[in-house]
């Protein structure tokens, strides 16, 4: 009986884990940045050598 407890336990805290993992680490870094392309996209699609070369210190 205990077993199965523990067992059940270590299957929602694997699950738990594998939904966090998708979450933090897939779907918002993506949202971001495609609320950043969406809300900044002339500056969220430039790099820095073209912003020096702009500023004249490249």
């Amino acid at each position: 009986m205990r077993r199965d407890r523990n067992e059940r336990y270590v299957k929602k805290i694997s699950v738990l884990t594998v939904l966090l993992f998708v979450l933090c680490g897939l779907i918002y870094p993506l949202a971001m940045t495609g609320i950043s392309q969406v809300l900044f996209n002339k500056k969220a699609n430039l790099d820095i050598a073209n912003i020096l070369k702009s500023k004249g210190t490249l």
